[in-house]
């Protein structure tokens, strides 16, 4: 099997995805909805279009976010 290395890029996409499923499951279902629709921190894209993002690159986590009732446009 040929391995590849992870680039520092997709990491970084990686590891927001991993964080924000963290904090998305300890959040009560109208709190995800909000999270769903808002950036928070000053973010400059709201977070559907991360969560879009990053099921497009990594789409093994597709699921992940719609099991948490989290849309993917």
């Amino acid at each position: 099997m040929n391995s590849h290395p992870i680039s520092p890029n997709m990491a970084k996409v990686k590891k927001w995805a991993d964080d924000a499923l963290i904090a998305l499951a300890l959040m009560k279902m109208d709190d995800r909805h909000l999270w769903n629709a808002t950036a928070p921190r000053g973010e400059q894209h709201f977070n559907h279009r991360r969560v879009s993002y990053v099921c497009r690159v990594l789409p093994e986590y597709c699921s992940k976010f719609t099991d948490l009732g989290i849309s993917v446009r």
